[in-house]
């Protein structure tokens, strides 16, 4: 534990002072452009494997990434689906996991306005 709460406090004395600008911007609010449905296993990170910067995307991650039938119960997996779209407006995403495919059921061109 004690490794966890030194990497925190080395994570805001050295990372955090780096692109602060980034850091201040996103205290102010998040407008991310994907939303990206994974799993919740430690060796996966997000950022990491897509190369992206901390608020471009929103993340969901639970166990074996699943995602209930729209109706079927109040998750926290639909909230959050519900947010980006209807909040963020966010108009895609992407399951990551055994299967990967958009979460909305739109062509890319009709999702970029083209289609």
């Amino acid at each position: 534990m004690r490794d966890l709460f030194k990497g925190m406090h080395q994570s805001q004395a050295n990372y955090f002072s780096r692109p602060r600008e980034l850091f201040e911007k996103l205290s102010l609010s998040q407008q991310p452009r994907i939303l990206f449905i994974t799993c919740c296993d430690a060796r996966i990170d997000p950022n990491l494997i897509t190369q992206t910067q901390p608020g471009e995307m929103l993340i969901i991650r639970n166990i074996g990434n699943i995602i209930p039938p729209y109706g079927a119960t109040n998750s926290a997996e639909g909230a959050a689906i519900e947010y980006a779209i209807q909040t963020l407006g966010i108009i895609g995403g992407f399951k990551v996991g055994a299967l990967s495919f958009p979460v909305c059921k739109c062509s890319p061109r009709k999702a970029e306005g083209r289609g």
